[in-house]
């Protein structure tokens, strides 16, 4: 009995010495890139979050880009304000403003069904800028900006949109 009781108390002290030994201030990983998407919806800034899910982590946003095809596509979502986006180029030109292609753009899952799904609204000025493209760490820099509707007629304003994501 006294020799369970010895394993226990080490046990215990053991647990104890690892739990305050952790310095929780410290990055979860000191060589990941630090992924960077931000914009305005409306005057109002958005930045993706994700429910950390324990085995696998989480990670809220993911960028494609192929280069031999130039093709591009972002998808992003938040799961505190069930709001994401998808954004794609067919050929991203490095060296000018990109036009997004038509088509579901963003999404709001606050609102009805029929009014969830905001397409590109063409009539408006939209733009992705490409800032930086480094092959060797494969790392796109860009800002963008767009306008899209719903078809229940409601708008939104992307403005001061960037990323900095690895592809």
């Amino acid at each position: 009995m006294k020799i369970i009781n010895k394993l226990i108390f080490f046990f215990c002290f053991g647990l104890i010495i690892l739990f305050i030994s952790c310095d929780r201030d410290q990055p979860t990983c000191e060589t990941c890139y630090p992924e960077i998407f931000r914009c305005k919806i409306n005057g109002v800034f958005w930045e993706p979050y994700c429910s950390p899910d324990p085995p696998f982590g989480c990670n809220p946003t993911r960028l494609q880009y192929y280069d031999n095809s130039k093709f591009l596509e972002l998808t992003t979502r938040n799961d505190k304000t069930t709001e994401g986006f998808h954004l794609v180029i067919r050929k991203l030109d490095e060296s000018g403003k990109n036009k997004f292609e038509t088509g579901s753009i963003y999404a709001n899952d606050t609102k009805s069904p029929a009014c969830l799904i905001f397409n590109l609204d063409t009539s408006e000025v939209s733009y992705l800028i490409v800032k930086k493209i480094d092959r060797q760490n494969r790392v796109i820099i860009s800002e963008f900006s767009f306008v899209a509707k719903n078809s229940c007629n409601e708008q939104v304003t992307i403005t001061e949109g960037y990323f900095d994501l690895t592809y």
